[in-house]
């Protein structure tokens, strides 16, 4: 029983460590850089980092039109962890007025028919700024990317 206790409790504190050393940044502070705003965000919602390289692999916003690359593990049957991750970075995004349309372009490690592996793009979302504008994004869960999104590409690999 002792052991027991004593294994919640580290795992407890394991998590709590985990949990403070997510900062959150004001997202609608402009004073503070969008590529800041919006890698705090992708670190939030999906870590850091992956396979020794940064989750964030490009942020490009210009005039309010973002670009965003996310390097990810993603392989057969990440589809669904994707787009819950897709919809929570855009609901946060969406609080960022200095966005007023997205993409979100996910990189994985492909291997084409000669064996060569290489980062690749296997999912894309793209919402237009209509679209970001008149979505609830505060009800991101239940939300259905695939057809709410302008632009969606996924690539054979994610099935």
């Amino acid at each position: 029983m002792k052991r027991l206790i004593l294994f919640i409790s580290i795992i407890s504190l394991i998590g709590i460590m985990a949990a403070c050393g997510k900062e959150k940044v004001d997202l609608s502070d402009t004073s503070i850089s969008a590529k800041e705003r919006v890698t705090s965000i992708v670190h939030n919602v999906v870590g850091e980092k992956v396979s020794d390289k940064d989750t964030v692999k490009s942020i490009k916003n210009n005039d309010g039109i973002l670009k965003l690359e996310i390097n990810t593990k993603a392989h057969e049957g990440s589809k669904q962890a994707l787009l819950k991750d897709s919809a929570k970075i855009f609901a946060d995004l969406s609080k960022m007025k200095d966005v007023s349309s997205a993409t979100i372009s996910w990189l994985a490690p492909l291997t084409d028919q000669n064996g060569k592996k290489s980062m690749g793009e296997v999912l894309a979302i793209m919402i237009d700024g209509e679209t970001f504008k008149k979505v609830d994004w505060d009800n991101y869960e239940s939300l259905d990317l695939e057809k709410l999104a302008s632009g969606y590409k996924q690539h054979d690999a994610l099935k």
